[in-house]
């Protein structure tokens, strides 16, 4: 079913393009916290290592979020089209 919903998602909606923006948007924010870090706590340092880890951790957790809902759409669709042929 899953299987499914990815692909309705990425070629029965054309969702592909978005996938790809909103991989961008991750990657923005993380070099965002990445860089607020490195000017106000230098990288060498504790503090700078755990800016870095927060950095990819919130990059991923927007990330998994955004493809969450793209898979949704796709999801509702593929049960959609299954109810219309089942009744």
């Amino acid at each position: 079913m899953l299987e499914k919903a990815r692909y309705e998602a990425f070629v029965g909606l054309r969702l592909t393009g978005r996938v790809a923006l909103y991989f961008l948007f991750s990657l923005t924010v993380a070099f965002v916290i990445v860089l607020f870090g490195q000017l106000h706590l230098g990288l060498g340092s504790l503090a700078g290592f755990a800016t870095v880890l927060v950095a990819a951790v919130v990059g991923l957790i927007i990330y998994h979020r955004l493809y969450a809902t793209l898979l949704r759409q796709g999801l509702q669709r593929v049960l959609a089209s299954e109810s219309s042929e089942s009744a």
